[in-house]
């Protein structure tokens, strides 16, 4: 192979599609797009957590909520999880075409399940020390300060998991983008 061809190979792949960071995108504007395409990824995925949620309560002893401890509620609130975070990070990986490879595709589905890990941490810590101190308590004697602390706290634990829920879709779009800006700085 000549030396000129050997140059136009070399061009050639450093100008390809997934090795193209071009200098004139502002990281504002892109850092923007991944933001609304994972949030789009988000709404797309209600309609399926809502069915996967709806039919593992149903099949549950009781209907439950997200972030309690039993198991029917483990399992769909998991579920809800991976999907939710499945989608954002499909809506960040999908916005910009100057990074995508088969090498790195990955990573940022690796950044939304770190995410979801720190959401179901938060909510299944929530409601297991909730739980573990309606076990540990005499809460049912009425208007004793051991009562009124045990609500005070079960208030609290109730915000925690309302927090986790409502970082659902924040915390997997942080890690996806992360993890995709920092696949875009390794590509350059």
């Amino acid at each position: 192979m000549s030396s000129d061809q050997q140059s136009k190979r070399n061009q050639d792949i450093a100008h390809s599609p997934e090795n193209i960071t071009t200098s004139s995108e502002k990281k504002g504007p892109r850092v923007f797009r991944e933001i609304v395409s994972g949030m789009v990824g988000f709404i797309a995925s209600i309609p399926v957590c809502f069915v996967i949620t709806m039919a593992l309560f149903f099949f549950g002893d009781h209907f439950s909520a997200i972030f309690e401890f039993d198991i029917a509620s483990i399992i769909a609130t998991v579920i809800m999880e991976i999907c939710v975070a499945s989608f954002v990070a499909a809506g960040v990986y999908w916005t910009t075409k100057s990074v995508r490879s088969k090498k790195n595709k990955w990573l940022p589905f690796i950044g939304a399940y770190i995410g979801m890990s720190c959401v179901l941490l938060l909510g299944f810590t929530s409601a297991y020390l909730e739980d573990y101190y309606y076990q540990m308590h005499n809460h049912y004697v009425f208007e004793s300060d051991e009562h009124q602390y045990y609500f005070s706290l079960h208030a609290f634990f109730m915000n925690l998991r309302f927090i986790a829920l409502v970082l659902s879709p924040v915390l997997p779009l942080v890690g996806s983008i992360i993890s995709f800006e920092t696949m875009r700085t390794k590509a350059s």
